[in-house]
């Protein structure tokens, strides 16, 4: 899954990266704009850069924004079991160092926005 982040406020935690761009299943890249004005500069800018490669855009929170995410992440939920059945113990293990990878970037992410606030 591709990604590229930027940051959106919440007023009850510091700024995390926001998914802008992923791909389903099927290998079509989904393109997320924050507004409909921002869906027309970035389908004109996708388009020049990439004339002959076929891409969805949606709105954020759009009704199709959901539903590629739920195609994106049902695909990775079944890839997730598949590999779970195959590799048993072994998964279960990298799992568990995700989960603290996960956890320790989210609370560096937050003191490094906490640290650059303070200046």
């Amino acid at each position: 899954m591709s990604h590229s982040g930027t940051t959106t406020p919440h007023p009850h935690r510091p700024h995390l990266p926001r998914l802008r761009h992923f791909s389903l299943p099927s290998g079509r890249s989904v393109h997320i704009a924050l507004s409909p004005e921002e869906a027309s500069t970035l389908r004109s800018k996708l388009l020049a850069s990439n004339p002959d490669v076929p891409f969805d855009l949606v709105i954020s929170g759009s009704p199709e924004h959901l539903d590629a995410l739920k195609e994106a992440h049902s695909h990775h939920e079944e890839r997730k079991r598949l590999l779970r059945e195959k590799h048993g113990g072994d998964f279960e293990e990298w799992e568990k160092v995700r989960e603290q990878l996960d956890g320790l970037g989210k609370e560096m992410h937050s003191m490094l926005f906490l640290l650059s606030a303070s200046f």
